[in-house]
């Protein structure tokens, strides 16, 4: 049996999270990306693998990358048992279909210097995957919040769960929501509620690479709709009750955010009126999915998306 890396990388600058549901070899052409970006700074990447499959051997890896086993766990899961192995004073996490330019650890290290203030600076996630409409259903109604045209240094609430970077300080106090792991949604807007400064910033990007044909996005939708519903059942406050309350409006509301966003940040407006078809459809899914999350909790949803 292959023994799972482990970094030996001294004092690192960066430390990126990936949680991965596929493993090795799956992961291995999107991980270069991660490594590469990573390896520029002399950072550290946390990989957290759900899969089951063998880990790399640290030849595969290189010296900046320390694998986590976890077989079957879901994603926020993975992310819970990740941030106290980071050892570098900015931390990072992104998903692994998200692709990395070269120097996309420098730019943080950069912003971070920048914006000393900032406790959080999210990236805007760009379509990766542009061939299909109901790929692009799923970006705009998973990603309406962090497509680029957000500018530079904008303060917001929550800076997004896709790809976000941290000083150290912003990490402490982060908890799991019972057994589902923690939801750094929930996190950011604690830290910009308690004063914090929480930024979203175009200069940072990453590639939402996932396609899959429409039954696929479909499961996508449901299995995140019915997770985020079960964490926001564990973790009522004022915000979740009133967005419990509007789930059956949701369809509604959601498209008209979806059309203003698209608008106002002029991202491919072409493709997201093709596509609405496919948005409203899978903000009807987004419905049911929340509504038996609220009901039953999170049941296999838990490690059923990607």
């Amino acid at each position: 049996m292959t023994e799972a890396p482990t970094a030996t990388v001294a004092d690192p600058t960066l430390s990126l999270i990936v949680a991965t549901t596929h493993g090795w070899p799956d992961y291995r052409a999107v991980f270069e990306t991660h490594r590469a970006a990573i390896e520029a700074v002399g950072g550290e990447l946390i990989v957290a693998d759900s899969s089951g499959n063998p880990p790399p051997s640290a030849d595969d890896v290189g010296p900046s990358v320390t694998w986590l086993s976890a077989p079957g766990a879901g994603v926020f899961v993975l992310r819970t048992q990740s941030y106290p192995v980071t050892r570098a004073p900015i931390v990072a996490h992104t998903e692994d279909h998200c692709v990395l330019d070269p120097d996309w650890g420098k730019t943080a290290l950069e912003l971070h210097r920048e914006y000393p203030d900032a406790a959080v600076i999210g990236a805007v996630v760009e379509n990766g995957s542009q061939e299909a409409l109901n790929d692009w259903a799923n970006f705009f109604v998973g990603h309406v919040w962090d497509m680029p045209g957000v500018g530079q240094g904008r303060q917001v609430e929550a800076a997004g769960l896709t790809c976000v970077t941290y000083k150290r300080r912003a990490i402490e106090g982060m908890t799991s929501i019972g057994e589902l792991g923690v939801n750094e949604a929930y996190h950011q807007r604690q830290l910009s509620q308690s004063g914090e400064s929480v930024l979203i910033d175009d200069r940072l990007r990453c590639s939402h690479v996932q396609s899959g044909g429409i039954r696929k996005s479909v499961s996508r939708t449901w299995h995140a709709a019915r997770a985020g519903a079960a964490m926001r059942r564990e973790k009522l406050t004022p915000r979740s009750l009133l967005r419990i309350a509007l789930t059956p409006v949701l369809p509604v509301v959601y498209t008209a955010v979806i059309a203003r966003q698209v608008a106002a940040r002029r991202y491919h407006r072409g493709r997201a009126l093709a596509a609405a078809p496919y948005i409203v459809g899978f903000l009807g899914v987004r419905v049911v999915a929340e509504l038996v999350g609220y009901v039953a909790g999170v049941g296999d949803s838990a490690s059923g998306f990607d």
